[in-house]
C-alpha cells in the first residue's frame, strides 16, 4: 500500500522472486517488531513474577487465585454454550406468540369470518372433485337393467341432476373464494393500520431517554419496512399458508377415505416431512436474511452513485464504482443462488408433477421424487387392490390417485411459505417490542377540560373539584427564580446526576453557569 493505493499484489514468494529489495524491507520489519515483542513479554513476566525476598504463600495465593480465574473462565465458557444452544432451540421454534399477536390484532368477529371462510371453501372443493368422482361412476356402470330400458332401446343418462347440483357448488366455490380473498385483504389492512396507530402513539410519547439510547435508523425502519411486510407480505403469505396447509390436509383425508390402508404408511411419511421441514426452516431464514442483507448495499450504492455522477465522472473514478457495484451485485447473487439451490433442494425431496398454484405461488421446476413418489405408490397400489377386491369404484380410485398426486406440492409449499411466515413475522415481533415502551406520564399537566395519560383522553368528573393548574395565569410577573432542592436524572433507573441544589436569583440578575476545567465544550 501507498497513498492510499495498492501498488503490488501477490504471495511473499513472489515477492521474493521479483522484488528482492521490498522482501528485505518486509523482513527486517518483521524482525523488529518480533524483537519489541520479546521485550515487552520479558517485561510483563518480571512484573508478574512475585519478589524472592516474599514467604511462599504469596505464591499459593497467586496460584488460587488463577485457579479461580480458570474456574470464572470455564463457567463463562458454559454459560456461551448454553446461550448458544438455546439461541439455536428458538431459531428451530416457529414464533407462536408473534402469530398470536398478529391474529389477536384483527379482532374475534373478522377472524371467526376468516377460519369459517377457509374452511368452507375447502370442504366445498372437496365436495366438487367428490361430486364428479360420482358423475362419473354413474357414467360408466350404466346398463339397461339398471334404467328399465331394453336392449334396442337408447339408454341415455339423465345429467340434470347432476349439472344443477355442479353448477351450485361451482358457484358456491366462487363466492367463497371471493369472500376468502377479501376477508384476508380487511384482516391485513386492519391490523396494518392498528399496529401503525398503536406504533405513532407509543414513539410519539416516549420519553427523550428513548430517543437517546435508541438509534433513529432503528424507528424509521419499524415504520417503513416493517410496517410494509405487514401491510402488503404478511397477507399474501398467509393466504397461501392457509391454502396449502388445508389442500394437504383433504388430500390426505381423500386418500384416506378411499383408501384406509394409507392411514399405516401416513405416519412414517409425516416424521420425514417433519424433519425436513424443521431443518429447511432455519436454513431458508438464514438464507433470506442473508439476501436481504446483502440487498440493501447494492440498492444504496446505487443510489449514491447516480446522485454524485457529475462528481465521479470529474475525479475519473468510473472503474472504481463499477468494480464496486459488481462486487454488490455478486454478493447478492451467491445468495440468491444458494437460497434457489435450497428451495430446489425442499423440490427434490417433496416436489410432484401438478401445478395445483398460480404462477406466482408455483416454482421454476417440479419433479415427483421421494415422498411425492412414495405418497403415490402407495395410494396406487391400495387403490388398485381395493377396486380388485372390494369392487370399489372407478371414479373413487381416479380421485385419491389424483389428490396422491397433488399431495406432495401442497407439503412443498406448506413448508416454503411456513418458512416465508416466519421470517416475516419478526416485523411483528420487533413492532410489539417498541410498543412495550413506558410513555411519559403527563397527569397533572393540564388544570382544565381533560387529562392525558399514555395517549388516552379522559373526561374529567363533574362532581369532582379541578384540579389546580401548575402553571398560574399570569405567570411570569417577576424575574425571580428559586429552586429547592433540585434533583435530576437521566432515566428512573439511573443515578441523579444533580443533587439537592438550592439557588435563588433575584430580579435583575446576571447569572453565569459554566463546567468543570476538565469537561471540554460543556461551558
Amino acid at each position: 500500500m501507498k497513498d492510499g493505493t495498492i501498488q503490488r499484489e501477490g504471495t511473499l514468494k513472489d515477492f521474493q522472486r521479483s522484488e528482492c529489495q521490498l522482501f528485505e524491507h518486509w523482513k527486517t520489519l518483521m524482525n523488529r517488531q518480533d524483537q519489541e515483542l520479546e521485550k515487552e513479554t520479558v517485561t510483563e513476566r518480571k512484573a508478574t513474577e512475585p519478589p524472592q525476598g516474599l514467604p511462599r504463600a504469596m505464591s499459593s495465593r497467586d496460584g488460587l487465585l488463577q485457579d479461580e480465574e480458570e474456574e470464572e473462565e470455564e463457567a463463562a465458557e458454559s454459560e456461551e454454550d448454553d446461550n448458544l444452544s438455546s439461541m439455536l432451540h428458538q431459531r428451530a421454534e416457529i414464533p407462536w406468540r408473534a402469530c398470536a399477536k398478529y391474529l389477536s390484532s384483527a379482532g374475534i368477529l373478522l377472524l371467526s369470518l376468516l377460519v369459517f371462510s377457509q374452511l368452507l371453501k375447502h370442504m366445498v372443493l372437496v365436495g366438487i372433485d367428490y361430486w364428479l368422482a360420482k358423475w362419473t361412476d354413474s357414467a360408466l356402470t350404466l346398463t339397461p337393467a339398471a334404467k328399465n330400458c331394453s336392449l334396442s332401446q337408447e339408454c341415455v343418462l339423465d345429467q340434470t341432476v347432476y349439472a344443477m347440483v355442479f353448477t351450485v357448488l361451482c358457484s358456491l366455490g366462487i363466492v367463497l373464494c371471493l369472500i376468502t380473498s377479501v376477508t384476508v385483504e380487511w384482516t391485513g389492512l386492519k391490523v396494518a393500520k392498528r399496529l401503525h396507530r398503536s406504533l405513532l402513539n407509543r414513539i410519539i410519547l416516549a420519553p427523550m431517554r428513548f430517543f437517546e439510547t435508541t438509534p433513529l435508523g432503528s424507528i424509521l425502519n419499524r415504520f417503513s419496512s416493517d410496517c410494509n411486510t405487514i401491510d402488503q407480505h404478511i397477507p399474501s403469505t398467509l393466504e397461501c399458508l392457509s391454502r396449502s396447509t388445508l389442500l394437504c390436509v383433504s388430500a390426505l383425508a381423500v386418500i384416506s377415505y378411499v383408501t384406509p390402508v394409507f392411514l399405516v404408511a401416513l405416519l412414517p411419511l409425516a416424521i420425514v416431512c417433519y424433519f425436513i421441514q424443521k431443518y429447511f426452516r432455519v436454513a431458508s431464514r438464514d438464507l433470506q436474511q442473508l439476501d436481504d442483507t446483502t440487498q440493501l448495499p447494492l440498492l444504496s450504492h446505487f443510489a449514491e452513485t447516480v446522485e454524485g455522477l457529475t462528481t465521479i465522472r470529474a475525479f475519473r473514478y468510473e472503474a472504481r464504482f463499477q468494480q464496486k457495484l459488481l462486487e454488490y451485485t455478486d454478493s447478492n447473487n451467491i445468495a440468491s443462488l444458494f437460497l434457489t439451490a435450497a428451495n430446489r433442494w425442499l423440490e427434490v425431496r417433496m416436489a410432484s408433477a401438478v401445478h395445483p398454484y398460480p404462477a406466482p405461488c408455483r416454482g421454476a421446476s417440479d419433479r415427483r421424487e421421494y415422498i411425492g413418489a412414495c405418497v403415490v405408490l402407495i395410494a396406487a397400489v391400495t387403490s388398485i387392490s381395493n377396486s380388485l377386491h372390494r369392487e370399489l369404484s372407478a371414479g373413487l380410485v381416479g380421485l385419491g390417485l389424483t389428490y396422491a398426486l397433488m399431495v406432495s406440492n401442497y407439503l412443498n409449499w406448506m413448508v416454503r411459505n411456513l418458512a416465508d411466515m416466519e421470517l416475516q413475522l419478526g416485523a411483528v415481533k420487533r413492532i410489539h417490542g417498541l410498543l412495550k415502551t413506558e410513555a411519559e406520564n403527563y397527569e397533572g399537566l393540564l388544570g382544565e377540560g381533560c387529562r392525558e395519560r399514555g395517549g388516552e383522553e379522559r373526561e374529567e368528573d363533574p362532581a369532582r373539584p379541578p384540579a389546580p393548574s401548575l402553571i398560574p395565569k399570569n405567570w411570569p410577573d417577576q424575574g425571580k427564580i428559586q429552586i429547592q432542592n433540585l434533583s435530576v436524572r437521566y432515566d428512573s433507573s439511573l443515578k441523579p446526576v444533580l443533587k439537592h441544589v438550592n439557588a435563588l436569583i433575584s430580579p435583575g440578575q446576571k447569572v453565569s453557569v459554566q463546567a468543570q476545567p476538565d469537561a471540554v465544550g460543556q461551558a
